[in-house]
């Protein structure tokens, strides 16, 4: 039994976003969003609440606030509370 083993920043990071997206240079990401395998976020996007699917992109300079890009979809500009 004993105490629960709590991830550290940098497990918590890894498990959030996949070892094989592609990040560009200057993204934010919140600590409640996630990217998943195959996913690329460009240059400069800013990520809050935002789930990226495996495979999703998010375009350089999007703004994503609790928005879901499902695989193979693209989000782009300033998007809030939307389901692609």
């Amino acid at each position: 039994a004993g105490f629960p083993r709590y991830r550290s920043r940098a497990e918590s990071e890894a498990a959030r976003i996949a070892s094989d997206a592609r990040i560009g240079e200057g993204v934010r990401i919140d600590q409640s969003s996630s990217v998943g395998s195959g996913a690329v976020v460009g240059q400069g996007a800013v990520l809050e609440a935002s789930v990226i699917w495996d495979g999703g992109i998010v375009a350089p300079g999007a703004h994503l606030r609790r928005v879901i890009v499902r695989s193979g979809k693209t989000a782009s500009g300033i998007l809030d509370s939307v389901d692609l």
